[in-house]
């Protein structure tokens, strides 16, 4: 290979691991939005799998711009941009997704019509292709190897914090015993006020939560099946994902859309129900809303 086509290769290696690096360290800023946004795909557990695809991407990132293993690298760069593209495609077709998530944040921006996102990848897919035909592997010396592995370690700990901080996800696995307290007395009382002769079930979610989609269903079943006198549910206001949200569900309840500073005072575990009798809260329950029926004597 002659020195100019041997640039020209060195080149596309740090193009595309440069492509790798920005859409992983663009995800690690928020990983609960994208983990958010894979939720969307239909199925619960792929929002989990967002920290393993953003460390994925960096280390794939990493070895195309030092060119370490860079035929194997290139391989599995083109395999997971036809399976990231496949996935999309389904989302597209099938819920009506428009955004990739590709660039964290600036996926909107940098994804306005889904086409750029298929241009974009074939010409990835292309040069994925060259490097894995022609590409030579490039020795790398202790201090590129020592700032890859600080960058590296950097990423993880910016995906797990931001993980870790999800607005969605139920941040507490355990949550300690519930005692039973007046509403006046608990922070719900800052969005919610009852009657004393009635009953109620107060339903706290995000637009965007795996786990709040999966419970609609149930949520209605209080009133419906007589558990409850009427469901109420405040909602983390999010104009663009309410307007989806209505797209996919025709919730029978009443939704009052509140500012996350807001649903923070209240709570910080989303979804969370509160079942209220008169002014008390005689139950309160975090994640997948349990069937109605389960309170049926």
């Amino acid at each position: 290979m002659r020195l100019s086509e041997r640039k020209i290769i060195d080149i596309i290696a740090i193009l595309l691991g440069v492509v790798f690096l920005l859409s992983g360290f663009m995800k690690a800023m928020d990983a609960a939005a994208f983990s958010d946004l894979m939720g969307k795909y239909g199925y619960e557990w792929f929002g989990y799998a967002a920290p393993l695809i953003i460390l994925f991407e960096v280390l794939l990132g990493l070895a195309l711009f030092t060119r370490y293993k860079i035929r194997l690298a290139a391989l599995m760069s083109g395999l997971f941009l036809v399976s990231v593209t496949a996935v999309f495609t389904y989302g597209l077709l099938v819920h009506d997704i428009t955004d990739c998530g590709c660039f964290g944040n600036l996926s909107p921006t940098m994804n306005r019509t889904p086409w750029i996102l298929y241009v974009r990848n074939t010409i990835l897919m292309l040069m994925s292709l060259v490097l894995l035909k022609w590409g030579d592997e490039n020795k790398v010396d202790g201090k590129i190897a020592l700032c890859a592995v600080i960058v590296f370690c950097s990423v993880c700990y910016m995906t797990g914090f931001s993980f870790r901080g999800a607005k969605v996800m139920t941040l507490q696995s355990k949550p300690k015993p519930f005692e039973p307290i007046l509403v006046q007395d608990s922070p719900l009382y800052e969005i919610f006020q009852p009657h004393a002769d009635s009953t109620y079930l107060v339903f706290a979610f995000s637009y965007t939560c795996p786990h709040c989609r999966n419970s609609i269903g149930n949520v209605e079943q209080y009133e419906s099946m007589g558990v409850v006198d009427k469901v109420y549910g405040f909602a983390i206001e999010d104009p663009d994902n309410e307007k989806k949200f209505y797209q996919l569900f025709n919730p029978t309840f009443t939704i009052t859309n509140i500012s996350f500073s807001t649903m923070t005072k209240v709570t910080n575990n989303l979804p969370v129900v509160y079942m209220i009798h008169g002014d008390t809260i005689i139950k309160q329950m975090y994640g997948d809303v349990i069937s109605a029926s389960f309170f049926i004597k």
